[in-house]
């Protein structure tokens, strides 16, 4: 069974709609050596919300240690992408989220949305 959390149906009613969606795969999923298995599942779950393959990337960071790595650059990285492509809207995880992962990617967009809000 594929599942998609958060934002699945806003992703798939805006590719509907004619967006451009990207989506970043932050970690390698490899929690309990799944790796594989996450991946296809992530494969899967973008298929089926639309997403093209050439608009998803992965920065493969090791699941449940990207707090050591939201440093400079992680938020380079993000920054950068985010000036390349210029995106009307971000969705990112809640800084509240209980999951640590998720609540490092929040309060790093959340860094950078708060230092230049224009972009």
């Amino acid at each position: 069974m594929t599942k998609t959390i958060g934002a699945g149906g806003y992703i798939a009613q805006s590719i509907e709609n004619g967006a451009d969606v990207r989506i970043v795969l932050v970690t390698d999923g490899d929690f309990h050596g799944n790796e594989d298995v996450r991946y296809a599942e992530f494969k899967k779950a973008t298929q089926i919300l639309g997403v093209s393959g050439s608009n998803w990337y992965s920065w493969v960071y090791r699941m449940g240690n990207l707090i050591k790595w939201i440093r400079l650059r992680s938020i380079a990285l993000c920054s950068c992408n985010r000036a390349v492509y210029n995106p009307d809207i971000v969705v990112y995880p809640d800084i509240r989220d209980d999951n640590p992962d998720h609540s490092a990617i929040g309060k790093m967009m959340e860094k950078i949305l708060k230092a230049d809000p224009t972009k």
